[in-house]
């Protein structure tokens, strides 16, 4: 399935908060009943929101976060929900590692999420000024992109859809969980695991394929100097006005767009696409 819409809203991060949820759907003009699950939506026709995962934990809200976002997809088909490794930790392979544990009513939501296909492991975006862009939690390493066999971005999303890669290429943990192994997209990290390669990769001459968008954390940047951030980085690496991170490489741009709430609200800064967005086996 593809949809095409002039505004795609790509959010970052939530961690168990609503009220900033709210707050930035109301300035992309999203009008809801109340500050609970809404009973009536009023949604922009020309507005697609691609959330990036990391719904629950760390905020006071996680259930009703879940709660909300399950009732604007219902009343509007306009919202596309990726899995984070938070959601993760409730699905078929995930490894749990967040305590509290969130009510055990909201998890087997995610786990129903999952197995109808509402929840995402990415999704693939034709964009008018980025040109194709792969969205996902943590981001698709060099590694797994090799794996994959070397797809298009839209064939990544297409393959990570399909069981048989979710252990290896969504599920798996890696440095952000102290495991050895390549991580998957809702646990990649996004200095050493994620960007550093794909720098090296552009260097090397060899293109790019796609750029990408990612929540889950920020890479290490000025003034962080003295924590060992690679020369190559800092280089290629500028933080906007709203926050987000991009670095390029290769001709595209690996963009970090976690707002880094934890335990405090902070709004999700939306980045704006638009064009074409693919959503595998939709």
């Amino acid at each position: 399935m593809t949809l095409r819409a002039s505004r795609i809203a790509v959010l970052g991060d939530l961690s168990g908060h609503l009220k900033p949820l709210l707050t930035t759907l109301a300035e992309l003009g999203v009008e809801v009943d109340s500050r609970d699950v809404p009973r009536r939506v009023t949604w922009p026709e020309d507005l697609v929101v691609v959330q990036v995962g990391d719904l629950v934990h760390k905020g006071p809200v996680s259930e009703l976060v879940v709660a909300v976002v399950e009732s604007l997809f219902r009343r509007t088909g306009r919202w596309v929900q990726l899995v984070g490794n938070h959601e993760a930790q409730y699905l078929p392979g995930g490894i749990p590692f967040w305590q509290p544990r969130i009510d055990a009513v909201i998890a087997a939501k995610l786990g129903e999420w999952w197995e109808t296909g509402f929840l995402r492991p990415a999704v693939a975006i034709d964009d008018e000024r980025l040109g194709p862009v792969l969205v996902s939690h943590g981001g698709l390493t060099l590694r797994s992109w090799q794996e994959l066999g070397e797809p298009d971005h839209v064939g990544v999303a297409a393959a990570l859809a399909r069981p048989e890669h979710h252990a290896r290429h969504v599920l798996a943990a890696g440095q952000m969980a102290a495991r050895d192994a390549d991580p998957g997209v809702a646990w990649t990290e996004p200095h050493r695991e994620l960007r550093i390669p794909w720098i090296v990769e552009g260097q090397a001459g060899r293109p790019v394929p796609f750029s990408q968008v990612h929540g889950h954390a920020q890479p290490l940047l000025p003034p962080s100097e003295g924590r060992g951030v690679p020369a190559d980085l800092r280089r290629s690496t500028t933080v906007t006005p709203v926050g987000h991170v991009r670095t390029r490489t290769g001709g595209r741009e690996i963009i970090g767009i976690d707002p880094g709430a934890g335990g405090r609200p902070r709004r999700p800064r939306p980045l704006l696409l638009s064009g074409e967005l693919h959503l595998p086996g939709a």
